[in-house]
């Protein structure tokens, strides 16, 4: 997953997928930086609320490069954000970014 510097298992790539669409829905990407607890976990999911980048799709080539070099520099500070997860019913998601 090019948003992750990580390997991750099946059942995060399933949380982040979700993560991944609400960025989508913003014209966005959003890129790892690390996990921030309140995790999650059911029997085919698991994930946690995540720090990291909100990058326009227009500027994400530009980002990935620094990011796949864990040189991230401070020009990119303006789209640090947390993704925060909300349950709603039936093991379905709802991804704030804030």
């Amino acid at each position: 997953m090019r948003e992750l510097r990580t390997h991750e298992n099946e059942k995060f790539e399933r949380f982040f997928s979700y993560v991944r669409n609400a960025a989508k829905k913003e014209g966005c990407m959003f890129f790892v930086d690390a996990g921030d607890g309140h995790e999650y976990e059911s029997e085919n999911m698991e994930g946690e609320d995540l720090f990291g980048w909100l990058i326009p799709e227009d500027m994400v080539q530009s980002f990935e490069s620094d990011f796949k070099q864990d040189k991230v520099s401070s020009e990119w500070d303006q789209y640090l954000c947390f993704a925060n997860w909300e349950k709603l019913g039936n093991n379905e998601l709802l991804i704030h970014f804030e």
